[in-house]
């Protein structure tokens, strides 16, 4: 997934509009992604005087017809959005709804999940553990769907305020994001 199209012209005035912003707040600057996980809807990243603002855009018709649904680290905006958007979780996009998922989902302080998966350029410490390695298979991966076919079933290693976790989740088809296991390896230091 990237960012493709850059909105401009009448249509990044319609949406100003449209989002009925304040007079003395200008957008700057506007994109869109297509979300593979969603029917009836797409991501959109706004700059709006200097300060960065993600929505999902659901409904039909161009962005200026759409509804919005801000994403601001609440995991309540993202259902809200999921449901609006018509999300539709499958074995080949659910990966990509994950990584949506945690980057736009935040604790009350402010702080992300960021799934790794890969550690070069960093070691990990860990003192109560010395002999503590860092693990050769890092990748995210889907394990299939669950038994009762409701959720998707994944392992892999996220990071939590500079801590690698060994993490288990499952994933219901309804976009609830739910952890099962993490495990702390140990803080994560940049090598120098």
């Amino acid at each position: 997934m990237s960012w493709t199209k850059i909105i401009q012209g009448e249509e990044l005035t319609r949406l100003h509009e449209r989002l009925d912003l304040p007079p003395h707040y200008t957008i700057q600057e506007a994109s869109t992604m297509q979300a593979p996980f969603y029917r009836n809807g797409e991501l959109v990243k706004m700059i709006i005087d200097m300060d960065l603002a993600f929505m999902v855009a659901a409904g039909p018709g161009d962005l200026s017809a759409q509804e919005y649904y801000p994403l601001t680290g609440k995991s309540a905006d993202i259902h809200a959005a999921n449901e609006a958007a018509g999300l539709a979780l499958t074995r080949d996009n659910v990966i990509a709804y994950v990584r949506f998922f945690t980057t736009f989902l935040q604790t009350d302080a402010g702080e992300s999940f960021v799934i790794v998966e890969s550690l070069n350029g960093y070691r990990l410490v860990n003192e109560d553990k010395p002999d503590q390695r860092m693990p050769e298979d890092m990748r995210f991966v889907c394990m299939g769907e669950t038994a009762d076919g409701d959720a998707f079933a994944f392992k892999g290693y996220m990071v939590y305020q500079g801590v690698l976790f060994g993490v288990s989740m499952r994933v219901q088809k309804n976009g609830y994001v739910e952890m099962l296991d993490d495990d702390p390896m140990g803080f994560i230091v940049r090598l120098q």
